[in-house]
């Protein structure tokens, strides 16, 4: 028989990816992924689990999803950020805060979905899962996992208000 954390350990870069694309915070994707751990080793005592990496994504994207419904808005005030103009020869620095930038643009794009969109948009359109997938980890039909990612879809198309985001042009340039 397999070791069960070297088995569990394989699966932890791929379900540290999904939980942090899903809750945008590195820290609290750890938190999520040790859950689905303490959960998996209370299970396997107990239950057969035949697809382990099924098992682990599904029970790692319900903790998300928990999380995500727990979450209250985040005030748009805290999200200004201005972009400074560059002058001269690019500087590694203004490519490490644009990249901050993107990642914070990112997830004001992903605030705008419920959370069932969330994991919807993000475990089709970033992770490639098939609809049947991601609808056994909603608890729903394909036809409607489908119609919560073309509405994610639509939302992330809208264009981001000006007054939340006046002067964030990397918003634009993400969305375009």
């Amino acid at each position: 028989m397999p070791d069960p954390t070297a088995a569990f350990e394989a699966e932890r870069p791929r379900l540290l990816r999904i939980a942090a694309h899903l809750l945008g915070d590195p820290t609290e994707a750890e938190d999520v992924v040790q859950q689905a751990w303490l959960r998996w080793d209370a299970a396997r005592s107990t239950t057969d689990i035949a697809n382990l990496p099924g098992w682990l994504t599904t029970v790692t994207t319900r903790l998300c999803l928990d999380r995500l419904r727990q979450r209250l808005p985040m005030p748009d005030a805290d999200l200004e950020t201005e972009l400074a103009d560059t002058v001269g020869a690019p500087d590694p620095a203004d490519d490490v805060a644009l990249a901050d930038t993107v990642g914070v643009a990112l997830q004001v794009v992903l605030d705008r979905l419920t959370p069932r969109e969330r994991v919807a948009f993000v475990l089709h359109d970033t992770f490639g899962f098939e609809f049947d997938t991601v609808a056994a980890v909603l608890d729903t039909n394909a036809a409607a996992a489908r119609k919560l990612a073309s509405r994610a879809r639509a939302k992330v198309a809208q264009p981001v208000p000006e007054d939340a985001l006046a002067d964030w042009e990397v918003v634009d340039a993400f969305l375009a």
